[in-house]
C-alpha cells in the first residue's frame, strides 16, 4: 500500500490523537459566545484502533 492510497486531512489527524488521548473530538471550545470545534468536525481515523 502506498502513502497516499487512504490520504487524510489534519483534522482526522488531530481528532485521532484527541480519541486514543480520550478526549471528545466532537467537542467544542467557546470562544466568548461562539463554540469552535476543536477538529473541524472530522472522524478519528477508525483503523488505527483496529
Amino acid at each position: 500500500m502506498s502513502l497516499t492510497a487512504e490520504p487524510v486531512g489534519v483534522p482526522d489527524f488531530f481528532a485521532t490523537i484527541f480519541a486514543a488521548l480520550g478526549i471528545n473530538p466532537a467537542k467544542s471550545l467557546m470562544d466568548g459566545e461562539r463554540p469552535v470545534p476543536i477538529t473541524g468536525k472530522s472522524p478519528p481515523i477508525a483503523k488505527l484502533f483496529a
